[in-house]
C-alpha cells in the first residue's frame, strides 16, 4: 500500500472536489485537517489634520499629528527634515522650529 500526503490549499468547496476526485481514484480521504486563513488586507487610513494658519502657535501635539499622518509615505524626507532641525526625533525638536516643520509636513503630498 503506497500512502501519499497532499496539501491542499483552497476553501471548502474543494474540499467536496477532493473527495469525489479519491473516490474515482479508489482511495478515500481518512484525515482532513482545516484552518481557517484570512488573506491580508493592506488597510490605509486617512487621517485629518489642521494645517496650522499663520501666526497660530504650533505645538509639538500639532507636529506630532502632522508627522503620523505624513509619515508612511515621507518617512526618509520627515527624517532629512530633523537632522536639518539638528535633531533625530520631534521629541527632541527645539520649539523656535515647530512651526517650520510643520509648514514642511504640511506641504508634502
Amino acid at each position: 500500500m503506497i500512502k501519499f500526503e497532499i496539501k491542499i490549499e483552497g476553501d471548502a468547496s474543494d474540499l467536496q472536489a477532493l473527495k469525489n476526485l479519491t473516490a474515482v481514484l479508489g482511495g478515500e480521504v481518512t484525515e482532513v485537517k482545516t484552518t481557517k486563513t484570512e488573506k491580508p488586507v493592506e488597510a490605509t487610513k486617512e487621517v485629518e489634520t489642521e494645517e496650522p494658519v499663520e501666526g497660530e502657535v504650533v505645538t509639538i501635539e500639532d507636529v506630532r499629528a502632522l508627522a503620523k499622518a505624513k509619515a508612511r509615505a515621507h518617512k526618509p524626507e520627515i527624517k532629512a527634515k530633523l537632522s536639518e532641525l539638528g535633531t533625530n526625533a520631534i521629541t527632541n525638536l527645539d520649539p523656535s522650529h515647530y512651526a517650520e516643520l510643520a509648514a514642511f509636513l504640511t506641504a508634502l503630498a
